[in-house]
């Protein structure tokens, strides 16, 4: 059943966002300087483990963030998808400069397919490397197709990058789901969404 749900949502990405199985999206993670992917030498790097979230959980953290007065940030992505790994930290930094008004946490879509690399450990990896754990999380595959109608009627819970921007009330408020443009643009675009609702 895994099996089959993990080449569900393979041929998903295929049609729309990220490819996984692309050379570009593999060479944008293996271009990256070698202390961007791993970070040997920080033992923290192995014992490191993303927390699995699913839609249940999701929705309790939404409504805690909202209870508390803060705009909420979800970004959706993956090691193999070359947006993902190029807007994350722009993204992230862009972010902590808010302050406490903003709570930022980030969703690895990262599986491991049988007898293939090890993704998750990979995310971790890449996580810890950018001292972005707090809030990290791993989408429990069983849960992608409830998180996404739960967030948004216009995106299948797969294609990625995907970023949400909720206001203090809770409801959506922005939403990222194509990447025409550059990096900077869709940071850009994020920010000012989330300056919007934050009332900076």
């Amino acid at each position: 059943m895994y099996a089959k749900h993990l080449m569900l949502s393979l041929a998903a990405l295929l049609l729309v966002g990220c490819d996984p199985g692309s050379d570009e999206v593999g060479e944008a993670w293996d271009d990256l300087p070698a202390e961007q992917q791993d970070a040997p030498n920080n033992p923290d790097a192995e014992a490191f483990t993303l927390p699995v979230i699913d839609a249940a959980g999701l929705k309790e953290l939404q409504q805690q963030t909202a209870e508390e007065g803060k705009v909420l940030v979800i970004d959706f992505w993956a090691t193999w998808c070359g947006s993902c790994v190029q807007m994350f930290p722009k993204l992230h930094e862009e972010m902590k400069e808010r302050g406490d008004k903003v709570r930022i946490i980030s969703i690895s879509h990262d599986e491991n397919a049988e007898g293939g690399e090890d993704y998750i450990a990979k995310a971790a990896r890449f996580i810890t490397k950018r001292q972005a754990t707090h809030g990290a999380y791993l989408c429990d595959p069983a849960s992608k197709d409830a998180i996404g109608e739960m967030l948004s009627d216009e995106w299948d819970g797969v294609s990625l990058p995907a970023i949400f921007v909720f206001g203090k009330d809770g409801d959506l408020a922005y939403e990222m789901l194509e990447t025409e443009g550059d990096v900077d643009e869709w940071v850009a675009g994020i920010a000012a969404a989330v300056d919007k609702v934050a009332g900076k």
